[in-house]
C-alpha cells in the first residue's frame, strides 16, 4: 500500500509537514511562514482559521493551489470529509438497539469543528422526542473523563454514550471503568472516525468510518 511519503517521492515532489497541536499562536506563525515561501500547493487542516483571514488571503493570492479541509475561503478548494447524514447512521443504529437515553461527549478545540455532528445529534433527539444529553469539554482525554462523569449524573443515566471522536472515547471508557460500569452491558459507547483506537480498545469501539 503506497503511503503519502511514497507518493511524493515517486512523483518527484518535496513535502513539508507542520503540526500545530491546536495552538493558536503556532498556527498563525506557520501561516505567516508559508506566505514568505513559494509552494506549488498547500493543504490546510486548520483549527483557528477565523484568526488569520489576512494570512490566508495572502497565501491564496501568491498563486499556488490551496486546499482546505472543512471551511474554505474564496480562491481555495475544499475537501468535505463528513456529512450530517453520516452521523444519522450511528444514531439510527443505537436507536434500533433500543437506546432512548443517548449522551454526547462534545470535546473539540472549537465547537464549530464538529458542528455537523452536534447538529445531527440535536436534530435526531428532537425528531425522536428524546432527552438531550450533551456535555461539552476540551479536546483532551482527561477532559473527556470529566464530561463522561457529568453524563453519568443524569437521571435517567444514558444507556449509550457517543464520543465526538475516537480519541475522546478513551476518556469515556476510563470514566465508565472507574464507575464500575461494563461496556456494552451497562452502557454502550460509540465514536467517529474509525481510527486505530476503535479496534484496539477493549471491547472494540463502534465507530463511524468517515
Amino acid at each position: 500500500k503506497e503511503t503519502c511519503i511514497d507518493f511524493w517521492e515517486n512523483y518527484g515532489y518535496g513535502m513539508v509537514l507542520t503540526h500545530t497541536s491546536l495552538n493558536r499562536e503556532r498556527e498563525l506563525e506557520v501561516l505567516r511562514g508559508l506566505t514568505e515561501r513559494r509552494y506549488d500547493g498547500v493543504i490546510l487542516a486548520q483549527t483557528h482559521s477565523e484568526q488569520s483571514p489576512i494570512e490566508l488571503r495572502e497565501l491564496i493570492q501568491h498563486g499556488g493551489a490551496v486546499v482546505t479541509l472543512g471551511r474554505t475561503w474564496e480562491g481555495a478548494d475544499r475537501v468535505l470529509y463528513f456529512r450530517e447524514d453520516t452521523a444519522h447512521v450511528l444514531l439510527d443504529h443505537l436507536y434500533d438497539l433500543g437506546h432512548r437515553h443517548i449522551g454526547l461527549v462534545m470535546g473539540v478545540a472549537r465547537r464549530e469543528l464538529a458542528l455537523e455532528r452536534l447538529l445531527a445529534y440535536e436534530n435526531f433527539v428532537e425528531e425522536h422526542q428524546l432527552i438531550s444529553m450533551i456535555e461539552y469539554c476540551g479536546p483532551t482525554v482527561p477532559e473527556s473523563v470529566e464530561a463522561t462523569n457529568r453524563l453519568l449524573q443524569y437521571h435517567p443515566r444514558p444507556t449509550a454514550i457517543i464520543s465526538v471522536n475516537d480519541h475522546l472515547a478513551l476518556g469515556v471508557y476510563r470514566s465508565l471503568g472507574l464507575h464500575g460500569l461494563r461496556i456494552p452491558d451497562d452502557v454502550s459507547v460509540a465514536g467517529f472516525d474509525n481510527t486505530h483506537f476503535a479496534e484496539n480498545l477493549y471491547p472494540s469501539l463502534t465507530s463511524v468510518d468517515v
